[in-house]
């Protein structure tokens, strides 16, 4: 692995501050469940979609993805991206644990089920990974730096700008650190807005593992979309009605309070005495919200928590 190095410029420093400032107002912000979901389906949208040709996935084509029911590689790339991010949140939130290789093969392993193939990339040494992981929690920095540089590093040793792996171990150095934001936070879509920033940037840490300058684009980004969540919770639209939840669909998730649970059509069926048909209609409209995702095809068709 080429080396780390780098030196935080004053502006750098005052930005992380103002990073930390607006974390702080957004978790003291009050916010109705139904808006917080409707932000949160925004924001897996506008992530998935730097995974996609044309940088477009709409609600439709991410609830099929989640609905086990998507035909492309992009479908199955969006539905595992989306799960993967689920468990970061489940089990990396104010996570104490150390980072170990172990944990981003399983990521890696989670993120190419269904055989889900990738950009063409380079293959990553694992020693590179252990390198990388040692270095982060050996000399930790402030989280959105770790990020920054899991994100870049790894970035680099692909030759993937935007692969899937590395957004989802930059999330996981932010999530651990209590920087989850409610699974509010998209910090990508910010990088790809300036392609020639973005060259500026990385071409440094790519070529002698100078991190300065990628760090220093990737707070900004980072401060850019935490400025616009606090806006958009400030000043809220009014959600759309689809994202409130009937008594019955609230009892579903309370079901599946345990983050290893699972549910099928015939069990919603059955405990609320309801048809076949209306089990899948509360399913789907589970999965449309971004809680549930399916998993397997025909009468084999289970949901878990995202």
């Amino acid at each position: 692995m080429i080396p780390i190095t780098y030196t935080l410029s004053p502006a750098t420093r005052e930005l992380l501050k103002k990073c930390d400032d607006i974390r702080d107002q957004v978790l003291l912000t009050g916010i109705t469940p139904a808006a917080e979901r409707s932000l949160r389906w925004e924001t897996l949208l506008r992530r998935v979609s730097i995974l996609v040709p044309g940088g477009t996935a709409n609600t439709e084509r991410v609830v099929r993805a989640l609905s086990g029911r998507g035909k492309t590689q992009e479908d199955t790339i969006i539905g595992n991206f989306a799960r993967v991010s689920g468990y970061i949140s489940e089990h990396w939130t104010a996570s104490p644990r150390t980072v170990m290789t172990a944990e981003i093969d399983s990521i890696d392993t989670m993120l190419r089920a269904g055989k889900a193939a990738f950009p063409p990339s380079r293959r990553i040494d694992p020693e590179d990974i252990r390198e990388l992981l040692k270095w982060l929690q050996t000399k930790p920095d402030h989280p959105v730096v770790s990020a920054a540089l899991a994100y870049g590093h790894l970035a680099a040793l692909t030759g993937t700008a935007f692969h899937p792996l590395a957004m989802a171990v930059s999330s996981v150095f932010l999530y651990k650190d209590c920087y989850s934001l409610k699974d509010l936070l998209a910090v990508e879509p910010g990088l790809r807005e300036h392609p020639r920033q973005y060259e500026a940037a990385v071409s440094p840490l790519v070529a002698d593992g100078k991190s300065a300058p990628w760090i220093d684009y990737y707070t900004e980004c980072s401060e850019t979309a935490l400025t616009v969540l606090l806006d958009k919770l400030q000043k809220p639209a009014r959600p759309e009605a689809g994202f409130s939840l009937s008594a019955r669909q609230q009892e579903i998730l309370g079901l599946m309070a345990n983050p290893d649970s699972r549910i099928t059509n015939i069990q919603v069926k059955t405990r609320f005495r309801i048809s076949q048909v209306t089990a899948s209609r509360e399913l789907a409209k589970l999965v449309k919200l971004g809680v549930l995702a399916g998993h397997g095809k025909g009468r084999s068709v289970y949901y878990t928590r995202i």
